[in-house]
Order: C-alpha cells, then sequence, then structure tokens
C-alpha cells in the first residue's frame, strides 16, 4: 500500500491482506476514539445543556404573556390612530370643500359689488375672503402619544401554495427533500430519476467497537 507525504493511504488501494487487517484495525481504533470523543463531548455538555434549557424555560413563561399583552395593545394603539388618522383626514377633506364653497361665494359677492360699483362691499367681500382663505389646517395625522410611533405593514397568508407557485414562482422556495430521496432510491434501486445524478459509494462499517478512554489511548 502506498502512502503519501503524511504517511497516510490517502485514495490508494491495498497491495495484499496484510494491508488490508492493519488499515481495518486502524479504521477500528478510529471509530472507537471517535465514539469516545463524542461520548464525553455529550456527557460534559449535557448539564450546560440542561441550565440552558431551564433558563430558557423560564424566560418563556414570563415573557410568554408579556408579549401577548404588548401585541395586544399595540394592535389597538395602532388601530385607533389609524382610525383617527382617517377621520382626521375627513375632516379636512370636508372644511376644504366648505372653504372652497365660502371663497366661490366670496368672490361672486365681490364680483356683484364691484359691478355695481358698492367699494365698500367689495373691501367687505375681499376681507371675509382673505380670512376665509387663511383657515387653520386640520391636523390628518391623528394623536400622537409621547414615545409611540405608529406603522402600518402588509401582513399575508398563504392560501394556496401551489397557486401562488404557477402565479410568482419567485415568491417560492424549492428545496430537495434529501431524506425522501434517499427512500425512493433505495425503494427503487437506483433507478433514474429525472433532476439527480445517481451513483453509490462503498464504506466500510466497524462494529462492536468499544469506546476508547481518551486518557489510556496510545498517542
Amino acid at each position: 500500500m502506498e502512502l503519501d507525504e503524511r504517511g497516510s493511504a490517502g485514495g490508494g488501494t491495498f497491495d495484499d491482506l496484510a494491508d488490508l487487517d492493519a488499515a481495518a484495525a486502524a479504521l477500528t481504533k478510529l471509530k472507537a476514539l471517535t465514539r469516545s470523543v463524542e461520548d464525553s463531548r455529550k456527557e460534559v455538555k449535557a448539564p450546560v445543556i440542561e441550565v440552558g434549557r431551564r433558563i430558557d424555560g423560564v424566560a418563556k413563561d414570563y415573557l410568554t404573556p408579556l408579549e401577548a399583552e404588548a401585541k395586544r395593545l399595540s394592535v389597538i394603539v395602532g388601530s385607533y390612530q389609524e382610525s383617527a388618522r382617517r377621520k382626521a383626514e375627513k375632516d379636512r377633506e370636508d372644511a376644504a370643500r366648505v372653504q372652497a364653497d365660502a371663497l366661490a361665494e366670496l368672490n361672486a359677492k365681490q364680483a356683484e359689488a364691484i359691478a355695481q360699483g358698492d367699494e365698500a362691499a367689495a373691501d367687505a367681500a375681499r376681507a371675509d375672503k382673505i380670512a376665509a382663505s387663511q383657515l387653520a389646517v386640520i391636523d390628518a395625522e391623528g394623536p400622537k402619544p409621547q414615545g409611540i410611533v405608529t406603522r402600518t405593514a402588509w401582513k399575508f397568508e398563504v392560501t394556496d401554495i401551489y397557486y401562488l407557485f404557477k402565479s410568482k414562482p419567485d415568491l417560492c422556495l424549492i428545496e430537495p427533500n434529501n431524506a425522501a430521496i434517499r427512500a425512493l432510491l433505495k425503494a427503487n434501486n437506483g433507478a433514474e430519476i429525472p433532476g439527480l445524478r445517481i451513483w453509490q459509494e462503498a464504506g466500510a462499517i466497524v462494529r462492536g467497537a468499544a469506546p476508547i478512554n481518551v486518557e489510556k489511548f496510545d498517542y
């Protein structure tokens, strides 16, 4: 068996059964060492994971009702402000129409007074027109509680993913179901499937390799 510059048989073949036996023994030892390290990692990490889960659980129990109430109040405040904004905008449009009608009436009075040579009436109509044009503009933003900013956002719910993909495929993600693919390949003995390149790889499986204590491993 030929070795590379690191002393390992990287991708080569075996010259005889002795090499095969040596490689199998090394593979068994490597698998046992790997399993030992993985078991040690899980054993050391388990208490930390459990503490993290408990912290997450306590935080979740505490935050869940707070977040639900915050969401409820957010919707109420936002809905009220949006309703108030729409009402203010409608009031502004109504006021603008009233103002336009008043200006039109005053223009007519001014024109009639000028035509009749009544300068006093014309001046009075002109003054009224100036006052009408200076009406305060109604704020269409609605009430603004301190520290609160209301934003509107589009929401959506997918009612038919197939129709959505048919009409707008760029709005959908397609990912292969690897587990289903492997199961189908096994069931169909690797039969050709459009869109897949299919091949087999052989790998040795080590059975019954007992975990090795790292501190006893002979480096």
